[in-house]
């Protein structure tokens, strides 16, 4: 995966749209390079932009809780 940078369009899950970021040569686009567009990551496929998750995916340093792990995954 390669970051491109922030799209200066619209994108949305499935789309083939041109980004349109400075520097980025759209008709050379390789699977796995990845944009950002309203705080959420798209990666290309090949054939069209798939969303890989926005903000609310991630988890913050301290803000998981042991409650929030199932009794069974047996962490180490």
């Amino acid at each position: 995966m390669h970051f491109i940078g922030d799209a200066a369009v619209v994108i949305t899950n499935n789309s083939n749209i041109d980004p349109r970021i400075n520097g980025y040569n759209f008709s050379n686009a390789l699977p796995g390079d990845v944009i950002l567009y309203d705080a959420k990551e798209y990666v290309w496929t090949g054939s069209n932009w798939r969303l890989l998750g926005d903000e609310s995916s991630y988890a913050i340093k301290g803000s998981i809780k042991d409650i929030d792990i199932d009794a069974e995954a047996e962490i180490q």
